[in-house]
């Protein structure tokens, strides 16, 4: 029996499960990916110990103690998301909208429901407008930003979120785009670099590689459950339709349908926090 209250010398470990495991693998999806499941699995525990390398500097147990869900808090004071979260709203209330659409309040006007959890549609095709913003998106985002500014040494930095969350209405205002990744799935992200002797391109090409690196997101959408990324120039390839050059595009896309599920869709980015860690421990004890 696991005694949840914090001065419990582990709280969590591989083979639990618990709702606090999962703002766990959410919290930190971004030191070598997860998804947002209640289980303590092996990846859990690659993520634990990547997160105590890294971020915390100590020595890597891959368990939860009380060091641990203090650090999550502090990571997460470190590294607000508010602003980006403010910018991934939905732009389509300043667009001039096509007869008989309507804007939305920044996060669609849930259409298509009927495909909501429909195994039968295929994830790149789905119409459904997600009920807001995917929250594991933020939390990659904030792992992604300490590894940029931390570890990668190129002084490469986040300018904006230049694009979030595009409706139906977003998307008929821009020549009937059919692309529906950002429905509550994707962001753009826009940098800013002190080197004029590189490209922009390269500049995030270099990016992406950290994120591949250390948020082990992957190019394009083979591989299930984990952060999709859209090629630039350097991987590009003469069957690729998707190439962000000069911006980066991830998604949360790939993730099985369970783990896309509205609950982790957020308006917020008070909802994208949520409580903090302590006070879970503490209520759960």
């Amino acid at each position: 029996m696991i005694d949840y209250f914090p001065k419990s010398e582990i709280l969590f470990q591989k083979g639990d499960k618990h709702e606090i495991i999962r703002e766990i693998n959410i919290r930190l999806a971004g030191f070598g990916g997860n998804v947002p499941t209640d289980e303590f699995t092996e990846r859990t525990e690659k993520m634990i110990k990547q997160f105590q390398r890294d971020y915390m500097q100590v020595e890597e147990t891959g368990v939860v103690d009380i060091k641990v869900i203090q650090a999550i808090d502090r990571f997460q004071e470190e590294y607000p998301i508010e602003t980006y979260f403010a910018q991934a709203k939905c732009k389509c209330s300043t667009l001039k909208l096509v007869k008989g659409d309507k804007a939305c309040g920044g996060f669609g006007n849930g259409k298509f429901e009927q495909q909501k959890q429909n195994a039968n549609t295929i994830e790149m095709y789905r119409k459904y407008e997600y009920p807001g913003l995917h929250r594991t998106l933020f939390w990659v985002l904030r792992a992604w930003k300490f590894y940029l500014y931390h570890l990668d040494q190129r002084n490469m930095k986040i300018e904006l979120v230049k694009s979030g969350y595009r409706c139906w209405s977003d998307n008929n205002a821009h020549n009937f785009r059919q692309s529906t990744n950002h429905m509550g799935k994707a962001l753009d992200i826009h940098m800013i670099y002190n080197n004029t002797k590189i490209s922009l391109e390269n500049l995030c090409d270099d990016a992406r590689e950290v994120m591949i690196s250390y948020c082990n997101a992957h190019y394009r959408w083979n591989v299930g459950n984990v952060i999709s990324l859209e090629v630039g120039m350097r991987e590009k390839t003469p069957k690729d339709t998707a190439i962000a050059a000069t911006w980066i595009h991830f998604d949360v896309r790939s993730f099985e349908l369970k783990y896309l599920e509205d609950k982790y869709f957020v308006k917020s980015a008070e909802q994208v926090n949520g409580l903090s860690m302590q006070s879970l421990i503490i209520n759960k004890g």
